[in-house]
């Protein structure tokens, strides 16, 4: 049958190609007045860091330790978007 999508390795895959196409796009499109990069701004809590965290820690312990230590969405914007 078809493969099963997996939502993990699509996140890597896709993280993957910006890390790839930032050093290309920074070649053809520098002029030196703008500059291209990669950010990765860190383990951030949303619902696919919760699927992926549910595999090791049940979810009473999983939830405030994700709350603690992963960044709010917001926060990982602005980190993006200070670069």
């Amino acid at each position: 049958g078809p493969a099963q999508y997996d939502a993990y390795k699509a996140y890597k895959r896709s993280k993957w190609a910006l890390a790839c196409l930032a050093p290309e796009l920074q070649r053809r499109l520098a002029t030196g007045a703008q500059s291209v990069c990669a950010v990765h701004p860190g383990l951030i809590d949303t619902d696919l860091a919760f699927g992926f965290f549910r595999r090791y820690l049940p979810v009473p312990i999983l939830r405030p330790m994700q709350r603690a230590l992963l960044r709010s969405p917001i926060a990982a914007a602005a980190s993006v978007l200070s670069a």
